[in-house]
């Protein structure tokens, strides 16, 4: 038995609070880098986005009434849309922080797999791992923040009574 330390890319951290709506990858299925595990559920920032998007349709409507006729209330309207527009990438970049991605290749390792659908997590909050079994020889245990799982001589893992 041994304890080991995994690096930093393997801790499975959320960017954002919200609810886990939808498991892409489920625990204990092989993982790359970047490619998405879970996502998270935030109501008020997709709706954000929605109405940050029609305002932007709106202004950019004005904008352009205006622009053969009057050029000083152009300028404003396109000044008033560049705040929208800075506003609307604010607002995209928190959805995409509702998907939670792996940050190295390995497999993915959740404590409870059946707690993650509809569960609450706060940004930052550790849900889980991705560590790289495969880099592993010997048959060992191992122990990652109570997360326990076995490696095989071949360098296959599997996950035995994993508790975060």
């Amino acid at each position: 038995e041994g304890v080991i330390w995994v690096p930093e890319e393997a801790l499975v951290r959320t960017s954002a609070n919200g609810f886990v709506d939808r498991v892409v990858a489920h625990p204990g299925q092989r993982v790359h880098r970047g490619e998405p595990l879970f996502t998270l559920r935030d109501e008020a920032a997709v709706t954000l986005v929605s109405e940050t998007e029609a305002q932007r349709r709106e202004l950019l409507a004005r904008r352009d009434a205006h622009f053969p006729v009057d050029q000083v209330k152009a300028g404003m309207v396109a000044d008033e849309l560049r705040y929208v527009e800075r506003g609307l990438a604010e607002a995209r970049r928190r959805v995409a922080e509702l998907t939670v991605s792996a940050g190295s290749d390995g497999t993915f390792v959740v404590a409870v797999p059946e707690d993650l659908p509809g569960r609450y997590v706060k940004r930052g909050e550790l849900v889980g791992y991705v560590i790289d079994l495969g880099a592993i020889t010997g048959k060992k245990a191992y122990y990652v923040a109570a997360a326990a799982f076995v490696t095989t001589e071949d360098g296959t893992g599997v996950v035995h009574n994993a508790v975060m």
